[in-house]
């Protein structure tokens, strides 16, 4: 939001790589938060018994949360959501 663009709504998510085993509705299996490529390998690590799986596909985790660009733009620029945002980077194991 912060960095331009003329559309009128924004959506922000963490982005995990999961497959998922066809036919089971939606019953994912193996993923990881480091991408792509950790997904492909936990999904071909026997241990996890994802042989079957499709994918990996990405999938926006955690809660929805829906805001207009004027607000996304108003958090953006907020001094304290700027301090919450220092603090969780720092408590972020994965950078």
């Amino acid at each position: 939001a912060a960095a331009g663009g003329d559309g009128p709504l924004v959506m922000l998510s963490y982005i995990r790589w999961r497959g998922w085993l066809p036919h089971y509705d939606f019953q994912a299996c193996g993923g990881g938060w480091g991408g792509p490529l950790d997904a492909i390998r936990q999904m071909e690590d026997p241990a996890n018994h994802c042989a079957r799986a499709e994918g990996p596909f990405p999938q926006g985790t955690g809660t929805l949360t829906c805001m207009s660009r004027a607000l996304a733009l108003l958090t953006a620029r907020d001094e304290r959501f700027g301090e919450w945002l220092a603090v969780a980077r720092a408590r972020n194991d994965y950078g």
